[in-house]
């Protein structure tokens, strides 16, 4: 039983790994490119940032996923042999992993902004905040349709 468990993980992991992530980056990389040209618009002319090609936002993205992967892992095993040591439940301490990495997460984003673009720290944080908002807006938009959809299939629309 254990071995089919651990197949199964390992297949979960490669699906992630090969599906996953390059739809995340592409994703990633389309909201960070609005994220540029909406904080252009708000920001004026003399305060723009030069807006990535596809190409250079899918390298900042992808870069920017695998740092906060690396620094999720880093979170993790600090805390979890913390949490091992003081008798945490597994389930809490991924909580305070995951409330951890967002925010580390963000300071992430906005420092491979800052590395990649032409600008300064404190626009690299205004632009990595709507890239949030946007991706916030999109996940309430791809919830409430499932929810919607769910609904709508049990009947419980009418």
């Amino acid at each position: 039983m254990q071995g089919e468990q651990v197949a199964g993980a390992l297949i979960g992991l490669v699906c992630v790994l090969l599906v996953g992530l390059p739809l995340a980056a592409l994703v990633s990389a389309v909201i960070l490119r609005a994220a540029c040209s909406l904080f252009n618009k708000l920001a004026g002319s003399e305060k723009a940032v030069p807006e990535p090609g596809f190409g250079k936002a899918l390298g900042i993205t992808a870069a920017t996923l695998v740092v906060n992967v690396l620094v999720g892992i880093v979170i993790g095993l600090v805390l979890g042999t913390g949490a091992a040591a003081a008798g945490a439940k597994p389930s809490q301490t991924q909580l305070l992993v995951n409330l951890i990495s967002m925010p580390a997460g963000f300071l992430v984003m906005s420092g491979m902004l800052t590395a990649m673009l032409p600008t300064s720290f404190g626009k690299s944080l205004l632009i990595t905040s709507i890239a949030y908002a946007i991706s916030i807006a999109i996940l309430v938009v791809v919830f409430l349709l499932i929810a919607a959809l769910g609904l709508g299939l049990m009947g419980l629309g009418k």
